[in-house]
């Protein structure tokens, strides 16, 4: 019925993402007081709340990588469907020259945005005293998770597209200049490991 509640309240708010941060910090509080004093982390009712949790966790990484990486995200996924239906199928190697210099450029930059944004919508304003009977670090614990699998989801989606320039380079032959515009994973683990240690 609690969760019947929320939704309906999270149901007034017309922005999606905005619908979906709310729900987010307010499941997240209720899953933090739980661990702390109910001591019914294996009941069903905690059950329901933390798979819809994660549910979130998941739309919401998913919209915020979208939001700053839709072209390449896009020219992944799609080109991925077009292999999949047939193998030799030709892709024009001047768009993933285009696309593979864009994030070459701007993914750090954009990554320190998402990793700002998650701080500012998980920051949870909540009363000293809930604080202090929740604790900081159960607080914070939900920003951390959704830090950690955004990183995660960046991580596959460039292996995905590492993956998808591969066979096109089996089908159409090596493009020297789109290898030289290619981020080493090793490079995006550096750089992430940099980045979360700053935050």
């Amino acid at each position: 019925e609690f969760q019947k509640l929320l939704l309906r309240f999270g149901d007034k708010i017309e922005n999606s993402m905005c619908r979906d941060i709310w729900l987010i910090n307010n499941y997240s509080i209720i899953i933090a007081t739980m661990d702390k004093h109910l001591n019914i982390s294996t009941t069903n009712t905690y059950c329901k709340f933390n798979e819809a949790l994660q549910a979130l966790h998941d739309k919401y990484i998913d919209a915020e990588l979208k939001q700053h990486l839709s072209r390449w995200i896009g020219f992944t996924s799609t080109t991925e469907q077009k292999l999949e239906q047939d193998k030799k199928t030709k892709i024009d190697m001047s768009q993933i020259e285009s696309i593979a210099k864009e994030f070459k450029l701007n993914w750090k930059e954009k990554l320190k945005i998402a990793m700002k944004n998650i701080r500012s919508n998980f920051a949870l304003n909540v009363d000293a005293t809930i604080t202090q009977q929740i604790g900081q670090d159960e607080l914070f614990r939900n920003q951390r998770e959704i830090k950690k699998k955004f990183l995660t989801q960046l991580l596959t989606y460039h292996k995905r597209f590492e993956d998808v320039v591969t066979k096109i380079f089996q089908n159409q032959g090596r493009n020297p200049q789109i290898q030289a515009l290619l981020v080493p994973v090793n490079t995006m683990r550096y750089d992430i490991k940099a980045l979360w240690d700053d935050n």
